[in-house]
């Protein structure tokens, strides 16, 4: 019987609770491969640095939790966006967090039910007005399963959260069924931002978390599958195959890495076809599929034809 190469002890450092190991989750459109060293012992808490706008590793989180998702479950949802008018200046970090939480709070009040969905807020460069040509922040609201807001009454919110008289950008779109939803998650809530636009929110004041949840653990999201110990062969393909999608993955050395979307599916429904599903439920030692489906085979003996068609 093959060692499994990840389940070694790093005895050169002279750690006896320390090893290298290997997992493989897969959850919708995500397949997510990790490897390093697995610490048997409390971590250590880190108290968290100043937020500086949408980061690269915050993007990658929401487009995991997206990517999770049950989206058949999510029936006709509303899309709101809520602008800040001129005469609100530069609202501070704190004044943008009393005005979400409490829009939020007048929402779920008159629904008589708590929302579910995301939230972000984007900075952008005003076209007209006082303003234009600096960069101002607005809200984005997805709240699932909710088919009929009215728009008089989230502007009136609004308004009466901000204090303020005159003209009020706010809208409402009404999204017909989750694969719009998803379009518009993708357009407007995981939309990468600008450089300037981080670098004048930065400079102006902490801009803080660029988005959240609604709701969260009401969201149903899909079940997980694990390969909890994954064999040599395993590891060797989903190398090979990340390797073809992502340039910067290096078979030798092992590296983590995360699939989402047409890559996921894609290499989810090959370990299906061959057998490669090993999966554990977590703190469950009984496998529900036993066997690889390429047993003996090594990294090097894997057939060409057998690599995707990309």
């Amino acid at each position: 019987m093959k060692q499994n190469p990840w389940e070694i002890v790093d005895q050169q450092r002279g750690h006896e609770n320390v090893r290298i190991t290997a997992t493989v989750k897969m959850q919708g459109k995500l397949l997510q491969f990790k490897t390093g060293p697995n610490h048997y012992r409390q971590p250590i808490p880190v108290k968290r640095g100043v937020i500086q706008g949408f980061s690269h590793a915050s993007r990658l989180r929401l487009l995991k939790f997206v990517a999770t998702v049950d989206w058949g479950r999510i029936g006709k949802s509303s899309f709101i966006t809520l602008t800040y008018p001129d005469l609100c200046g530069d609202p501070t970090i704190d004044c943008r967090r009393k005005h979400k939480y409490l829009w939020i709070r007048y929402m779920e009040k008159h629904l008589g039910h708590e929302l579910r969905g995301l939230w972000r807020i984007e900075w952008k460069t005003r076209r007209s007005g006082k303003c234009k040509g600096e960069i101002k922040p607005h809200w984005h609201f997805l709240c699932f399963d909710e088919p009929y807001v009215d728009q008089w009454l989230v502007r009136d919110f609004w308004r009466k959260i901000l204090h303020v008289k005159g003209a009020l950008a706010t809208d409402v779109t009404p999204l017909d069924n989750a694969e719009m939803a998803g379009v518009y998650v993708a357009k407007y809530v995981a939309k990468e931002c600008a450089p300037n636009t981080l670098d004048y929110a930065a400079y102006r004041n902490n801009p803080g978390r660029a988005w959240g949840y609604l709701g969260k653990e009401l969201i149903e999201m899909l079940d997980v599958e694990w390969i909890r110990e994954p064999s040599p062969e395993q590891i060797a393909w989903l190398l090979w195959y990340a390797n073809d999608v992502l340039d910067w993955v290096n078979k030798e050395h092992k590296s983590s890495f995360t699939l989402l979307g047409h890559w996921a599916i894609q290499a989810i429904k090959k370990l299906r076809e061959w057998g490669l599903t090993n999966s554990e439920l977590p703190g469950d030692n009984t496998p529900i599929k036993g066997g690889t489906g390429l047993e003996g085979l090594a990294s090097s003996d894997v057939p060409t034809s057998s690599r995707p068609s990309l």
